[in-house]
């Protein structure tokens, strides 16, 4: 189950955070500070569907928040990051906390979007009824005017009842008092890591010594049965475990025939390939973004055209041929972004740039004339 309550961030694959350009077009700001922040819904449609919404994925702006569901019971974000059940003992109490009082505190600004999205979908509606009332539309027409009466009102009706619960919220636990409790709570909860033990005897024997650095809680092994030294071994006896299985896992090659055996390899030239591809990829893919967008806008202006202007039948064949040319071209780079999202979504584009660029420098000096090169090893 998604966390749905806040504003949240847009992220990629390779950890860079998104803000909206003048185009209204999702681009990498520069680090977290610059970062774009959205209600989730709005994060959602930015996003968008298919495989292009595995590029991106949206993180909660701040707090602890479930992320998933297990035989009925959420799922929490812990102490170190790590998922576990939803459990008092395992909750990041300031973490918590501070994500209490961003929501109450932003809820107003969140009811303002809501509002202002209410409007926006009653302009939409009052826009099907003026058309329904003066056009004559035939039965193909009239049910794609439904269909979009029946999206704007289903749109309507959940916005309607996020503002129930966002009033729900506000009047009841979401007060200025309790936003006021809540941050003096989190300012008590975090002076827990600046605390100081002062000796009362042996201040010589503390004089010297330097004070550990912050550790990762045990909190969780307290809540276990065992002793001290049954948790100490058994976590010896897992960390062995693994080393031995890590050892075991080598993969043992026979040989085999492969698409490289017995060709001529330009190595050097798959790696250019390699590099030239990552170094232009997320370019690329930002280019082939902003020609669906000046598509889109271009056939909406046509479509904005269509409903002022009176065609003849050679005027109305020319721009239907004009709209699916558009449309066919939107649906190529379409699939082309959508081949780039596939191909890009888990590789850190400028990161892998470089290392082919490594690469093609160390084949080309692997591939110099022999004697130039043996002397240089020499």
């Amino acid at each position: 189950m998604e966390n749905i309550s806040g504003l949240h961030y847009i992220v990629d694959g390779s950890g860079n955070y998104y803000r909206m350009n003048g185009n209204n077009q999702l681009v990498v700001a520069d680090g977290i500070e610059c970062a774009e922040v959205f209600c989730y819904t709005e994060a959602k449609q930015r996003i968008g569907e298919g495989k292009k919404a595995h590029f991106y994925s949206t993180v909660p702006v701040e707090g602890v928040a479930p992320v998933e569901e297990q035989e009925g019971e959420p799922i929490y974000m812990g102490r170190g990051n790590e998922t576990s059940s939803y459990d008092i003992k395992n909750i990041d109490w300031s973490e918590y906390l501070t994500h209490f009082c961003y929501i109450a505190s932003g809820i107003h600004n969140y009811q303002d979007e809501l509002n202002q999205a209410l409007s926006d979908i009653d302009v939409q509606i009052c826009d099907l009824l003026h058309y329904i009332e003066l056009y004559n539309l035939d039965e193909e027409e009239s049910l794609r005017v439904i269909e979009l009466l029946k999206e704007c009102r289903e749109q309507r009706r959940d916005v309607k009842d996020e503002m129930f619960r966002t009033e729900c919220f506000k009047n009841s636990i979401g007060t200025s008092s309790n936003i006021a409790k809540v941050k003096d709570c989190i300012k008590q909860i975090k002076k827990l890591d600046t605390r100081v033990y002062r000796p009362r005897k042996l201040q010589e024997l503390f004089k010297n010594s330097p004070e550990k650095t912050v550790r990762d809680s045990k909190l969780g092994r307290v809540f276990e049965s065992d002793s001290c030294m049954d948790i100490v071994n058994r976590y010896s006896e897992k960390e062995n475990i693994y080393y031995e299985e890590e050892e075991s896992n080598v993969m043992e090659y026979t040989r085999q025939k492969t698409i490289f055996d017995g060709k001529d390899n330009d190595w050097g030239q798959f790696a250019r390939q390699q590099a030239a591809f990552f170094a232009n990829a997320e370019q690329y893919i930002y280019n082939l973004q902003t020609d669906v967008s000046e598509i889109d806008t271009e056939i909406e202006e046509i479509l904005r055209e269509v409903e002022d202007a009176n065609y003849n039948v050679t005027q109305g064949y020319k721009v239907f041929k004009h709209l699916k040319e558009l449309r066919n071209l939107k649906k190529e780079k379409q699939k082309e972004l959508e081949c780039l999202y596939i191909l890009t979504e888990r590789f850190d584009c400028a990161a892998m740039a470089e290392l082919m660029e490594s690469c093609v420098s160390e084949i080309e000096y692997v591939m110099e004339p022999e004697h130039e090169w043996d002397a240089k090893v020499s």
